[in-house]
Formats: structure tokens, sequence, C-alpha cells
């Protein structure tokens, strides 16, 4: 094969390659615009997640450990509006009813509030451990399964968490002063024992 023949042939395949690319061209660009598509609503997601509001509930005990607190936070960045807390079963303040106070949560067990502002804490008594664990401590449910919807401009959020206070009646378990002395001369009585060991 002479030189003009081999060049003829390379000539021949550049020009094959030229076309094959105008070919695949249109097949590129379409891969290239829907990679763009992705990135795009990936991106609007993330703007979308960071710019809401996010609420939270909890019950809290306060210094005193003996009360606790409800305690409703806005950790997001945009305000939440229509803001409704429902509990499983129904969260009862032993301490309201005993006391005929008001209280938060609705005959219904719920919470409404019009709206929660960003990094807002709304901080409410909720309950005595004098009187929720005094008298009928294993007929006091401890444990909730807590509905948090609320909405920002046109999007509603639901949420749901399981709140579990059981916690709460070993933290109230010294309720007079005669169990505080009881519990301390069982302390003394016990470093009696070990000292008597130890000798």
């Amino acid at each position: 094969m002479d030189l003009f023949g081999l060049i003829a042939i390379n000539i021949r395949l550049f020009w094959d390659s030229i076309q094959l690319i105008e070919l695949l061209n249109p097949v590129l660009s379409f891969i290239g615009v829907c990679i763009s598509a992705i990135v795009l609503k990936a991106t609007i997601n993330s703007i979308n997640e960071q710019n809401r509001p996010f609420i939270s509930f909890s019950i809290e005990p306060s210094k005193k450990v003996k009360n606790f607190f409800i305690v409703i936070r806005n950790t997001g960045n945009r305000t939440a509006n229509n803001v409704i807390i429902k509990t499983t079963p129904k969260l009862v303040s032993i301490c309201s009813e005993k006391r005929n106070t008001p209280s938060i949560i609705s005959d219904k067990g719920e919470i409404s509030l019009s709206g929660v502002s960003p990094n807002q804490i709304i901080k409410t008594f909720f309950d005595s451990g004098l009187y929720r664990y005094k008298e009928n401590p294993n007929e006091i449910s401890d444990k909730f399964e807590i509905s948090i919807s609320y909405k920002f401009k046109k999007r509603k959020f639901v949420e749901s968490v399981i709140l579990d206070l059981t916690y709460l009646r070993h933290v109230c378990s010294l309720n007079t002063p005669e169990d505080i002395d009881t519990n301390i001369k069982k302390i003394a009585d016990n470093i009696e024992s070990i000292n008597k060991k130890i000798k």
C-alpha cells in the first residue's frame, strides 16, 4: 500500500469519527441536560431542607427536679405555623387536675399553637412528681406516641416520635423528708457494716 492509500484511509477514518460525534452529539447533550436537572433538583431539595422550621417536643425536669415542664422548640430558621401536637395515650397533668388549674393541653389531648418563631422555646409547667407518682404510680402511663404537624408556606410537615418518661419515676423517688431520712439511715448502716467487715 502506498503513502497516498494510507493518507486516504486515515482521512476516511477521521471523517467517519467526525460523523459519529455529530450523531452522538444530541445524545450527549440530552445526557448532560438530564444530569443538570438531577443536580438542580438535589440543590433545591437541599436548600428547602435547610430553610424550614424544625419543631421538637419534650418534657424536662426543672432545677428542683420535682416539677416537669413541656418544652417546645423550633430549631429551624423559618416560622412554623399551625403547630398541632397530639399524644397517644392522652397526655394528662395530674397536678393540674388535682388543683383545677388550666393546662396548655386541651381536653382532646392536643397542644395547638398558631406559630413558633425560629429559635423560639416555649416552656410551660406540665406536672409535679409529688402528684404524678404519689398515689397510683403503676396506673400512670409514661410512654407516648407524639405526632407533631406544622406548616411553612404551602408545605406541611408531620413527624412522629416516641416519648418515654420512665426515667422521671426515679428522679421523683424521694417524695418526703421521711423517705430521705430512711435512705440516709440505710446508707449509714451499709457504711457501718462495710467498716466492720474491713476490721
